[in-house]
């Protein structure tokens, strides 16, 4: 791996541990923020793009960073979550994989 891979991975790392410690009743209040700041720091594209298609068009060692943070949060979130929780999480993300499949 190279230098700035690893700082990218400790930046993702602190992230997750920074979000972990703001009570889950704040967590959309802190998407809303996060989705302002994306906006004020990219673009507007002409074209929407494709979630799926970005994912696919990214290195491996992208796809696989990317995939080891989604795994340590929702590691953590299974350790301090509440079961109704879980399973309304679950229920989405199934939705959510039914009507778009994916590939690994």
């Amino acid at each position: 791996m190279t230098n700035e891979t690893n700082e990218n991975n400790v930046v993702i790392e602190d992230m997750i541990v920074a979000i972990a410690q703001i009570p889950q009743e704040h967590w959309g209040n802190l998407l809303q923020i996060i989705k302002l700041f994306q906006d004020s720091v990219n673009p507007k594209p002409e074209k929407a793009i494709d979630p799926l298609e970005a994912s696919l068009n990214m290195s491996k060692e992208e796809r696989h960073r990317k995939n080891q943070a989604t795994l340590a949060l929702l590691r953590h979130w299974e350790e301090h979550g509440d079961e109704q929780e879980h399973t309304e999480t679950w229920e989405y993300l199934q939705k959510a994989l039914e009507e778009n499949p994916v590939s690994i």
